[in-house]
């Protein structure tokens, strides 16, 4: 007896409708993904907006960053000066930094941000030597003692080297005076008295000596004044700041 082989069936193209589905969408998605790695060649994400749209939105989020970017992958970055704004650099956005001593020049510091608080303090050694500060004292006309200057609370310790005075107003009489002194009694001197007898307006006089000449953080000046016709002028004090 003899075996005849059933005839062979031919399969043709889309086969049953069901492979065919699944074979269509197998084909699109390996389709989509080579389309995407071609499309991600040198040079299609530029540097413009056309070509940073193409990431999305939230594909660089805080995780990745802190992955990606670790404390060495960056050696040395430029940032232009106009791509950083005051509302960018919020108080506090900028906790700790590192600015080479070259880049702080003269011409980006303030003027207004240069005072005596950052002068030199006299040391006790006196090596280097001290920034000399000079305190100018309004005095009006008057036969009391006046309140004068209260040196800075924090920076205000200073050693007397030198006092003058400039004569304002009309010319001194015969027993107008000035002295600086530490208390508002004006028991305790710091200087001479200066007498301004017949010293006419921009007359300069000059302490001749000078007791008890340093004044701590928060101290006051004082401005014992004897009065006849015209007491008035400017004292100016010049010092250093104590250690």
């Amino acid at each position: 007896m003899s075996i005849t082989a059933p005839a062979k069936k031919v399969l043709s193209y889309p086969w049953d409708k069901s492979n065919s589905t699944i074979e269509k969408a197998w084909v699109d998605d390996v389709t989509a993904k080579c389309n995407a790695i071609v499309a991600a060649e040198a040079g299609f994400l530029t540097a413009d907006e056309a070509g940073r749209g193409i990431m999305a939105d939230d594909y660089l989020d805080a995780t990745t960053v802190a992955r990606v970017v670790d404390a060495k992958a960056i050696t040395a970055a430029s940032i232009a000066d106009a791509t950083i704004t005051v509302t960018q650099l919020a108080n506090n956005a900028v906790e700790t930094a590192i600015i080479k001593n070259a880049n702080v020049t003269q011409a980006k510091i303030a003027p207004s941000a240069l005072d005596a608080t950052v002068v030199k303090v006299g040391a006790t050694a006196n090596t280097l030597g001290a920034i000399p500060v000079e305190h100018y004292i309004a005095v009006t006309d008057g036969s009391t003692v006046q309140t004068a200057q209260t040196l800075n609370a924090t920076y205000g310790k200073i050693t007397i080297t030198d006092v003058h005075f400039i004569k304002g107003g009309s010319t001194g009489g015969a027993t107008d005076a000035v002295q600086l002194c530490t208390d508002s009694g004006g028991t305790t001197a710091v200087t001479s008295s200066l007498a301004l007898n017949s010293v006419a307006a921009g007359g300069i006089v000059r302490t001749t000596s000078i007791t008890n000449g340093t004044f701590a953080a928060g101290a006051v000046f004082y401005v014992k004044r004897t009065h006849t016709t015209d007491c008035s002028g400017t004292m100016v004090i010049r010092g250093f700041l104590a250690a």
